[in-house]
């Protein structure tokens, strides 16, 4: 068993953020391009598609700093209580890992293969 006592509150609050920014923008491009061509549609033109792109990023942006702020707050409280009362313990496997297949080197030139050892003399048999 391996016990995790502590998170490093910065670090775990920037992951977690970045994660949800991106999980954000993943969400919000299809929406934004939806409402954009509805935009078109109903007569807000071009303006309309920009405000709900602009709004839309701005909007990902408060929602990853709110994150940020709550993670962190969430690693402390973590680190004070796992202090007290030891933490998670979680366990780990070793796995064994096959051999890897040869990777292609796309545009590389291979290194040339090893050239085959030199045939005996004759008479060097059994000396």
């Amino acid at each position: 068993m391996v016990r995790i006592r502590r998170f490093g509150i910065v670090q775990t609050a920037n992951v977690v953020a970045a994660i949800y920014a991106i999980v954000i923008a993943i969400f919000f491009l299809p929406i934004a391009a939806f409402i954009a061509v509805a935009g078109r549609e109903t007569g807000l033109g071009e303006v309309g598609a920009v405000a709900v792109v602009v709004g839309g990023l701005i909007i990902a942006l408060i929602y990853a700093v709110v994150i940020w702020i709550f993670t962190a707050l969430a690693a402390a409280l973590y680190n004070l209580v796992a202090g007290r009362v030891g933490g998670i313990e979680i366990q780990l496997e070793t796995v064994m890992s096959r051999p890897e297949a040869p990777v292609a080197t796309w545009g590389q030139p291979r290194p040339p293969a090893a050239a085959p050892p030199p045939p005996e003399p004759p008479g060097a048999q059994g000396a």
